[in-house]
């Protein structure tokens, strides 16, 4: 028999020789599941920052579907703490279902995040004036 002890969205860090800690995340990334992250440095602090989204339509619907994520800007403090970023300050909202987040740059080196939406054409976010 298996069973689930953790049903939050956490971060798992490398303590070395095999051992892993755990971090909840923010609250309001909790809202629904994370099909999509990738880490940059967003605001140029020197910090790296998680961007993340998700949303999942698959299920029956007797049972609703998950769409209260419509992504996830945390702003990392370099001691692996994450502040949620509200999404008029991020610049990130997606209501649709994302089924993958990348992280490209251009040639310039101006990097955009891009995300893979379920039935819809990719939306494309640029991080941070360069």
């Amino acid at each position: 028999m298996k069973s689930a002890i953790v049903s939050e969205s956490i971060i798992a860090i490398n303590e070395g020789n095999g051992k892993f800690s755990t971090q909840v995340l923010p609250p309001q990334v909790q809202f629904s599941c994370i099909c999509g992250i990738t880490c940059t440095d967003v605001n140029s602090d020197g910090n790296l920052d998680l961007i993340m989204a998700g949303n999942d339509f698959e299920f029956k619907p007797q049972f609703s579907r998950l769409d209260a994520n419509y992504g996830n800007v945390l702003l990392g403090n370099g001691q692996l703490g994450f502040n949620w970023q509200n999404y008029a300050d991020s610049g990130l909202f997606i209501r649709e279902e994302v089924k993958h987040l990348k992280l490209l740059r251009d040639k310039s080196g101006k990097e955009f995040i891009v995300a893979a939406l379920n039935d819809a054409a990719p939306k494309i976010y640029r991080t941070h004036e360069n």
